[in-house]
């Protein structure tokens, strides 16, 4: 196993102009990771104000999550096998690239349908760089990927930390959504609109059925005082925090570019000198349980990140009556947290276990989710904070874990059984916006407790069963399949001996 890079052996290493061929675009690709990090956040800090743009429910404008899921797997899987056919830092700026193109337009698509396209787009181009990116880390650094998939994800997670701040002044506050909404009368006295509310459409936005009312003044455009029987009009500056995801993304698409233009004779970038171990795949009824294993560890993995990151601020908004700005500040606690753990994973990727690690971190995070779940109920607001950020540190640790315990304990992890890994995180995306608006919508807002509570039981169900038949069944087989192969090598190289054939030790 690899040693993780400390710090004595990073600046040993920074002398050695092969590691710094490949530490550089590694760099390159942690930046444009931060872009990546910032837009997938956004999209759950702006959710309301996108529902407030194409009128739409809760429930249905779910769907523009499970249209993300949808693209994110749909450019996985077109990037991924264009991956080894062309330039490689080409299609990885062109991802970005396009990336920062698809953001910029969302906030102008009013049309529910033009949502759910600009949501595909994006996410096809996000999924794309994901694929893409992965791959180039893994075949930079071989076996002492892990470390640097954890910096990777680093960016990823400094950008998510970023994108609630920075996009909170742009959403339109939600006391005035409430009077809009709410609104059955207006009376204007020159540039100011005195409302009084009651219960008009209040659950359409958010999900509420209780009584409702209050006066509100403040500043509209003097043309609603010309009819009282339309709903006032305010103005959505949503626009201007897309417009710092485009420039963000564009911007880190240049290190790609000028990684395209320096390879563009195609200078071979020197690899880890760590040696793979050849391992023959397992026999098919067993290559299909570990399959299986595979697909569900991650549908269930994934389903817990998605519904933090893209449900948090509904949640508090709707459950605890928070404001838009309180919820932008919980997310980047929770994503700050990333950013925590993620660092940390950098030096220390190799010191646990991974089944220990993935194991005792799953453990936590029921127990963790399950006091979100109480302090919401009870209404001890400083256990929301607390709790919610515990809840970032470990999921955090999650994605990078499950896969060096999937390579150690189940099946070695090639191009292959990653594809199965991103196709299972693909239907947790799809399935978990639909199944949490639902639930939300038409119960209570505190299935998104319990939602995330029942799969993260289910996580550690898989995980516990996994390992156990990992190490009893798997390990076993695994091994008497390295001895036949082991034992067919050394016959191939009496016989190459005997006939007097070269050989090298």
């Amino acid at each position: 196993m690899a040693a993780s890079p400390g710090k004595s052996s990073l600046c040993k290493r920074w002398r050695e102009p092969g590691y710094r061929t490949r530490l550089m675009p590694t760099l390159y690709l942690l930046v444009a990771y931060i872009a990546l990090g910032f837009i997938t956040a956004q999209r759950g800090s702006a959710f309301l104000d996108i529902q407030l743009i194409t009128h739409t429910t809760l429930e249905t404008a779910s769907f523009f999550f499970t249209a993300s899921a949808v693209g994110g797997v749909v450019g996985a899987l077109v990037f991924g096998g264009l991956y080894d056919k062309f330039n490689r830092n080409l299609l990885l700026y062109l991802t970005v690239l396009g990336m920062s193109a698809t953001v910029v337009i969302i906030p102008y698509c009013t049309a529910y349908e033009a949502m759910l396209v600009a949501w595909f787009c994006n996410t096809f181009f996000m999924g794309g760089f994901d694929a893409s990116a992965s791959a180039e880390v893994v075949r930079m650094w071989g076996l002492e990927s892990q470390p640097y998939l954890f910096l990777v994800n680093l960016g990823f997670s400094i950008g998510a930390f970023l994108a609630p701040l920075l996009t909170e002044p742009f959403l339109v506050p939600k006391d005035l959504v409430e009077s809009v909404l709410n609104y059955t009368q207006v009376d204007c006295s020159g540039a100011v609109v005195n409302m009084s509310t009651s219960n008009y459409s209040r659950k359409e936005l958010f999900g509420e059925e209780n009584f409702y009312e209050s006066d509100r003044s403040f500043s509209l455009n003097s043309s609603i005082c010309n009819d009282s029987t339309k709903p006032p009009d305010f103005n959505i500056r949503l626009h201007h925090a897309y417009t710092i995801s485009a420039v963000l993304a564009l911007v880190a698409s240049l290190p790609l570019l000028f990684q395209t233009c320096r390879n563009r004779q195609s200078t071979t970038i020197e690899k880890s000198s760590t040696e793979y171990e050849e391992v023959r795949e397992l026999p098919m009824r067993h290559y299909i349980v570990a399959l299986i294993i595979i697909i569900s560890t991650f549908v269930f993995n994934s389903t817990i990140e998605d519904a933090y990151a893209s449900f948090l601020m509904t949640f508090v908004v709707k459950q605890l009556n928070w404001s838009k700005t309180q919820g932008a500040q919980l997310s980047s606690v929770y994503f700050g947290m990333y950013v925590i753990v993620r660092a940390v994973g950098f030096f220390c990727a190799d010191v646990l276990s991974p089944t220990l690690l993935l194991l005792s971190s799953l453990l936590a995070l029921v127990l963790t989710i399950a006091g979100i779940t109480l302090s919401s109920i009870y209404s001890a607001l400083i256990g929301v904070w607390i709790f919610t950020g515990i809840c970032g540190f470990l999921i955090g640790i999650l994605f990078p874990v499950a896969i060096a315990w999937i390579n150690k304990t189940i099946v070695s992890v090639s191009g292959k059984i990653s594809s199965f890994m991103l196709l299972g995180s693909a239907v947790g995306k799809f399935c978990n916006p639909i199944v949490l608006g639902f639930f939300m919508e038409e119960f209570s807002p505190l299935w998104f407790c319990y939602i995330s509570l029942i799969e993260a039981g289910l996580s550690v169900a898989i995980v516990v069963m996994a390992s156990i038949y990992g190490q009893e069944i798997l390990a076993k087989v695994r091994r008497r399949n390295m001895e036949i192969v082991v034992t067919v090598d050394e016959k191939i190289m009496d016989e190459l001996s005997l006939n007097g054939d070269p050989t090298t030790a």
